[in-house]
């Protein structure tokens, strides 16, 4: 096939990317345990926040405005070795995300590996059939300009219990 171009480059046009929101990552984590139950192996991810998947020494002990910051300042600066072997990871191992996985299970990927779940997530993102993700990613604007990658405009929104959001 031609290459595509624009913000769907990593998607395939003939068929919308899913994305799947919750409430909680516990509600996520029972969705993504029932599609681990079948045949069926979309290309997914999951996304979670800083505070749930940092593994950095000294970020991770931080909250709020002070982790992202202090996130954003070190891989500015490239001084964060999780962010900055992703890329390389990313190549190395394209498999991921063809299995279902959770946020424990990049957590633990970026523990006895060391790329950056959070990093990993957010590149799996951007070339995925599935993505599993919180309410707060698609309602706040904020955080829906940074999914880069995904075309919304061929993509089927799922929100689990949708009366929440009300």
């Amino acid at each position: 096939g031609s290459q595509q171009s624009g913000a769907s480059a990593t998607q395939s046009s003939s068929y919308p990317v899913i994305i799947y929101a919750s409430r909680t990552h516990s509600q996520l984590r029972q969705v993504i345990k029932e599609l681990k139950a079948t045949s069926y192996r979309p290309k997914m991810a999951v996304l979670g926040s800083r505070e749930q998947m940092c593994i950095h020494e000294e970020v991770s002990k931080l909250r709020g405005k002070a982790q992202n910051n202090g996130c954003h300042y070190l891989c500015k600066k490239r001084l964060c070795r999780h962010n900055n072997i992703v890329t390389d990871y990313m190549k190395n191992n394209t498999e991921l995300g063809s299995e279902p996985f959770d946020i424990e299970d990049l957590v633990n990927i970026g523990r006895t590996k060391g790329p950056c779940p959070y990093y990993i997530s957010r590149e799996l993102s951007k070339s995925v059939d599935i993505l599993f993700a919180p309410y707060n990613y698609l309602i706040d604007p904020g955080n829906r300009r940074s999914l880069t990658g995904i075309s919304w405009n061929n993509a089927v929104l799922i929100f689990d219990e949708a009366h929440n959001l009300v």
